[in-house]
This record gives C-alpha cells, sequence and structure tokens, in this order.
C-alpha cells in the first residue's frame, strides 16, 4: 500500500509540475495612445457631422508635419506625439496608459477645465466606414455652468483615429444630444 500511494503521490507531483511548468500565453501588446491615431501625411478622413439636427459631410486630411513634430490637418488642427500620449495645440486627447480609468485633465483656459476618463478599451466598433477591433473609448466633461456641463465621449479606432464623437448637454440629470460624427471613410498613403 506503501508502494502504491508513493507512486500515486510521485505521478500527481509530476503531472503537477508538467501543468504548472507549461509556459503561459503571451499577454496582448499594450498600446498606446499614438497607436489609435493615423499621423502619416496624407492620411483623410470623411466625416458624416450633425449639429443641432443639420447635416453636412467635413472631409479631412493630413497635410504636413511641422519642425516642433506637429502633425497639421486641413482644418487647421495640429497633433503631437509624445511620451504621456496624443494631443493637439491646448488638450491631450488620449493618454497613456491605455487602461480603463486612466484619467487626466486639461486645463485650457483660465475658465476651462477639461476633465478626461478613458471607460472602454479593447471593443469592437464599427460605423460605414468599417470595422475594428480593440476600440477605445474616452468621455469628457467641462462644466459650463453650476448645473451643466458639456460631455464628450468618442471613440477611436488602432491606426485611423476618431471614429464616432457625440457631443451631449448634460442639466437636470438629463443628456441632451447637441452633435454627433460619424466617420463615412477612411484612406492613408
Amino acid at each position: 500500500m506503501k508502494r502504491l500511494f508513493a507512486f500515486f503521490f510521485s505521478s500527481m507531483v509530476g503531472l503537477l509540475g508538467c501543468v504548472t511548468s507549461m509556459p503561459a500565453a503571451p499577454p496582448p501588446p499594450q498600446r498606446t495612445a499614438a497607436d489609435f491615431f493615423a499621423l502619416w501625411v496624407g492620411t483623410q478622413w470623411e466625416y458624416e457631422v450633425e449639429l443641432l439636427g443639420a447635416k453636412k459631410t467635413s472631409e479631412v486630411t493630413l497635410l504636413k508635419q511641422n519642425r516642433e513634430g506637429y502633425f497639421e490637418d486641413s482644418t487647421g488642427a495640429m497633433f503631437l506625439v509624445d511620451a504621456f500620449g496624443v494631443r493637439d495645440q491646448k488638450r491631450y486627447l488620449l493618454r497613456n496608459p491605455i487602461a480603463v480609468g486612466t484619467s487626466w485633465t486639461n486645463v485650457v483656459s483660465a475658465s476651462s477645465v477639461e476633465h478626461y476618463e478613458i471607460i472602454g478599451v479593447e471593443q469592437p466598433c464599427g460605423t460605414r466606414g468599417g470595422r475594428w477591433d480593440a476600440c477605445v473609448t474616452v468621455e469628457s466633461r467641462n462644466r459650463i455652468e453650476e448645473d451643466k456641463a458639456l460631455v464628450n465621449q468618442y471613440t477611436l479606432a488602432p491606426g485611423v483615429g476618431i471614429v464616432t464623437l457625440g457631443t451631449l448637454l448634460e442639466t437636470g440629470g438629463r443628456r441632451i444630444p447637441q452633435a454627433h460624427l460619424e466617420l463615412v471613410r477612411f484612406s492613408k498613403p
């Protein structure tokens, strides 16, 4: 009986040793803020924009990169990638690390403070312009009066940039849609 127990025990230890020594699957690569923007000169986006009920189409082209490292688009917007994330001239649009709960604050003027938080990661997203895996969603809030705030919620697709953006007026516990932007076409050089 001792031999049977010893054999069983050594077999189980050996089996458990095999199980624990199996290599673990590698974790998915950690994305950075730069992975969610298409910063290549010649990249083009076409958006359908709805503002207070009126619809229009807006085309944007990335025109150049200047000496300071900013990328400039056809609307005059400028974007820079640095160690912290991706920013325009006044604010960070996406900060590292890309994880739910990452938050940051942008002071854009003496009377305007924007609060940002990543509220979704590694989620599928889609528009008429395409479908993507591993998208990230950010929500920003800017109080405009004691009981009113503007809330922007935008989703970025890897290697594309912003694919949807919604602006809401938050007042009295309600969110009233103000504007919506949706990607309908994307191309890169």
